[in-house]
């Protein structure tokens, strides 16, 4: 039953982290019509995917902490998976810059047009989960 009300009190305290930073989504899109700077909205949309990647992954860290091992990284999935996943969802971002047209998978990536936000979201949350996942108890 204890692990039952864990999961319940998780879901509730996630599912409300997700629609508070919704609303601060739409705070900062009113602000952005306002003063035509999209910094905030671009910086928020970087963010979010990663927190909620860190939420998700959060209880099984917790749960791992509890046992206060001798902390280690684990560098090959924090390479092989996270790194990736953080250059994708950087690069919409990163295309606008100097050498944006040099890098790999940018006009890939661009060309799928209105999909490319959901491509980015999910590239964060992987990485943010992943972040999480490479560290052990």
């Amino acid at each position: 039953m204890k692990c039952f009300l864990d999961y319940v009190t998780w879901v509730i305290i996630i599912v409300f982290s997700i629609y508070m930073a919704l609303r601060f989504r739409v705070y900062l899109g009113k602000e952005a019509e306002i003063s035509f700077d999209n910094k905030q909205i671009m910086i928020f949309n970087l963010i979010f995917p990663i927190f909620v990647g860190i939420l998700l992954r959060l209880p099984k860290f917790l749960k791992e902490k509890k046992g206060k091992k001798k902390w280690r990284m684990d560098w090959i999935k924090l390479i092989v998976i996270a790194l990736p996943a953080l250059y994708f969802l950087l690069l919409p971002y990163l295309s606008y810059s100097s050498f944006g047209d040099k890098l790999v998978f940018t006009n890939q990536i661009l060309a799928l047009g209105d999909t490319t936000i959901m491509f980015t979201i999910i590239a964060g949350i992987v990485f943010g989960y992943v972040l999480t996942d490479s560290v052990n108890f």
